[in-house]
């Protein structure tokens, strides 16, 4: 059965469409903290389930389900299927999840019922959840009843008590073991409401989450849910006008637009230096140092707020000390938080962990685009000791064997054997089959540290640094020659995916190349073999570039790193595509996964889905534990759009260059309230005939030149 997600700020509900949290489903619950706080949460009526009729997502924040009760039977009377209407409404505010439910009956006559919930809280940490652990457990403590509300409790092993506080708005008939029973007659066409309001507790003090305000009736009362959705609404309503508005002429491609700014901003948390997005929902609704970065780069262009408290954020956490448990060094941006019992007691490494190698040059780089866009010097000042300690790291602590090239190997006892973005055991193979030997240079990396060493020149020079910059414009052109020969396979056309240990190339030909193209860490002349591979049926299955060809013996259309399509990977190297000048590929990139979006529930893009071509399947395929809602999926569309309009801001020089090429599926693009430094700007691009029309309908707050280059132009992403 299809999940329904809801999330606002740390607090998240992982249900059936029916809205029940069913023990027997894997994954289900309500979670905060790297927690289970709800396993169980189901509703009947007089002793059976409703039927669906509807199940709806509104807003990221609230499902909405209408029911309707099969034939029942009374000892005096007869109701049939679809007599009743239940409707309920569940919504995540941030602190509590409040199920409202309302009864509405169509018969002609009385009728008796009880509606049943039954609730349970298992306390497990996520990591137990994925079966990924099984720890010794710490205490469930009884139940504690009042007259309308139950707690249910557990004392952690990491000597934290974690409760579950369930109030209704009024008192149960009778009470159950595992739940309550609320007995009722209903009266024709006369609603019955029931309003549920569940709290998880840690510690003494509540959970961390936006303050409610005191609804006017009761927090108890029916009423009081109109009050909680009002306020939940409100905030998300200001974050959106927040944002740039985008409109375009494709109603699919608005669809997923709309789709991935409400996921983006469910999944927004704030550690208290601003808003970064979690990774994604269920298993990584937690910060991730690669993900974070990547995200809030991909929607710079839609609210570059992200990015500045993305990058307040990983700094505070910057790697201090050399602690091999948790693979960690001075100057290293962390791969994942958690806060879990698991993590409390140092069971798992990830307290911070740090085993990514490549979260440490993407924080200079997202520090770099953010300038590009702002023009924030005051932040760029803030954050210039700890980028220059990414820089450090990458020197002393990132190069292994002091070849100039970024490599990894796992120290950690529990930590991360591959450690860029594609992580999982088998990712980084030969084409033989054979698993590459560490340490490890991954061809995407290299790329990540041009583009770091271009960023920080340009954030050097901005501070008045000329001497650091020269160093970092002289070391990443050593880094463009060596790179282009080491890791090129003049056989393949295209570059190794790796250098192992040996520093002999791996020669699987994957998707990682692409990034090459974003920072122009390519030689131009190799650009154009690079793309033809991207593009070619090998790796392109007509709804995305794969994550490995299908002519690799590694390759399987349902690995997660080996032949995949993740539309992050897409979004990324269609950006590079562009600023190379092939507006062609862009176009073809972004328009597989706008079809392939049409196909997945709500217009959302998923984490990833199978590499099946579209001879194989109609439509794709979903991978079957992919996350949904996820950060850098759903930030995208975003990315693809600003290569489709070809949007290069310099927002130091006050200026803004475009070289748009909108495809004939995308007749028009209108952006209101774009950012670029301190002006707000409103743009309309047209297609006319084979060319784009630009024209600037707006400038507000200050002065802004707009600069427009054929799509075709070759436009460094540092130096526009």
């Amino acid at each position: 059965m299809e999940h329904q997600v809801i999330k606002e700020a740390d607090l998240f509900l992982v249900s059936n469409r029916c809205g029940d949290v069913e023990a027997d489903q894997h994954g289900l619950g309500l979670y905060t903290h790297d927690t289970r706080f709800l396993s169980r949460l189901t509703l009947t009526i007089n002793g059976v389930k409703p039927v669906l009729l509807s199940s709806t997502l509104e807003e990221g924040c609230l499902l909405q389900v209408r029911l309707t009760n099969p034939d029942l039977r009374g000892k005096e009377w007869v109701l049939p299927q679809g007599a009743l209407e239940i409707r309920r409404s569940l919504l995540v505010d941030g602190r509590s999840l409040s199920q409202l439910v309302l009864v509405t009956s169509y018969s002609f006559q009385p009728v008796p019922i009880t509606l049943e919930l039954n609730l349970d809280a298992d306390f497990c940490d996520i990591f137990a959840v994925r079966g990924l652990a099984c720890p010794p457990r710490g205490t469930l403590l009884p139940p504690r009843r009042e007259a309308a509300k139950i707690v249910l409790s557990y004392a952690g092993r990491d000597q934290v008590l974690r409760q579950t506080e369930v109030s209704f708005s009024s008192p149960p008939s009778a009470w159950r073991e595992d739940g309550a029973l609320f007995s009722t007659v209903l009266q024709p066409r006369r609603p019955w409401k029931l309003l549920t309001v569940i709290t998880p507790r840690q510690g003494e003090s509540e959970q961390a989450g936006p303050a409610p305000a005191k609804p006017k009736s009761p927090a108890s009362s029916p009423y009081a849910f109109s009050h909680y959705l009002k306020n939940v609404l409100a905030r998300r309503k200001a974050w959106q006008e927040d944002c740039t508005a985008i409109e375009t002429g494709n109603a699919a491609f608005n669809e997923l637009i709309a789709h991935s700014q409400t996921d983006l901003r469910s999944l927004l948390t704030d550690l208290g230096e601003g808003p970064l997005a979690v990774a994604g929902v269920p298993w990584f609704a937690v910060p991730f140092g690669r993900d974070a970065l990547i995200s809030a780069w991909e929607v710079l262009s839609l609210n570059p707020e992200i990015a500045r408290g993305t990058l307040l954020t990983l700094a505070r956490y910057q790697g201090q000390k050399i602690d091999p448990a948790r693979d960690e060094e001075p100057g290293k941006i962390m791969h994942e938080l958690r806060s879990g019992e698991l993590a409390n007691l140092r069971s798992i490494p990830f307290t911070p962990y740090y085993g990514s190698v490549d979260a440490t040059p993407l924080f200079v780089v997202l520090l770099g685009e953010y300038f590009r866009w702002t023009g924030d010097l005051e932040l760029v000042r803030q954050l210039f000791p700890a980028a220059r300690r990414a820089m450090d790291w990458i020197d002393r602590y990132g190069d292994l064997d002091g070849d100039g090239y970024v490599e990894y190997q796992c120290r950690s006892e529990g930590g991360l054997a591959n450690q860029g973005w594609k992580d999982s055991g088998d990712a980084i193979v030969n084409r033989n089959g054979e698993l590459a030997r560490p340490p490890i240079a991954l061809v995407e990396v290299q790329s990540y540290v041009y583009g770091a060493r271009l960023h920080f020149a340009r954030l050097a020079q901005a501070l008045g640094e000329k001497e650091l910059a020269g160093r970092m414009v002289s070391a990443a052109a050593a880094l463009r020659e060596r790179f282009n020969r080491d890791f090129w396979l003049p056989e393949q056309g295209f570059f190794a995916l790796a250098l192992d240990g040996d520093k002999r190339p791996v020669e699987a030909i994957t998707s990682n190349p692409g990034h090459c193209l974003l920072f122009g860490l390519v030689e131009d002349e190799l650009a154009r073999p690079v793309i033809k591979k991207l593009l070619s049926s090998g790796l392109f299955s007509g709804w995305g570039i794969r994550t490995m060809s299908s002519q690799e013996v590694a390759y399987n259309p349902l690995s997660y790193h080996n032949g995949s399509v993740w539309p992050h990977d897409n979004a990324l190297i269609g950006l590079g595509m562009q600023r190379y000048g092939f507006p062609a590929g862009v176009q073809r990139v972004a328009l597989g996964l706008l079809e392939a979006s049409c196909s997945f529930p709500h217009h959302r893009l998923p984490e990833l889905f199978c590499g099946y071509s579209r001879a194989e399947s109609q439509t794709p395929v979903e991978y079957p534990v992919a996350c949904a809602p996820q950060a850098w999926a759903a930030g995208a569309p975003f990315l693809l759009l600003q290569a489709l309009l070809g949007l290069h801001p310099d927002a130091p020089g006050q200026r803004l260059i475009v070289s748009p090429a909108l495809p004939p599926w995308l007749g028009y693009v209108r952006l209101q309230g774009l950012r670029i430094g301190s002006a707000r700007v409103d743009l309309y691009f047209a297609r006319r005939g084979r060319r784009t029309a630009v024209e600037l309908l707006k400038v507000e707050g200050g002065p802004l030149h707009l600069e427009i280059h054929p799509a075709s132009a070759r436009l460094s992403s540092v130096a526009a």
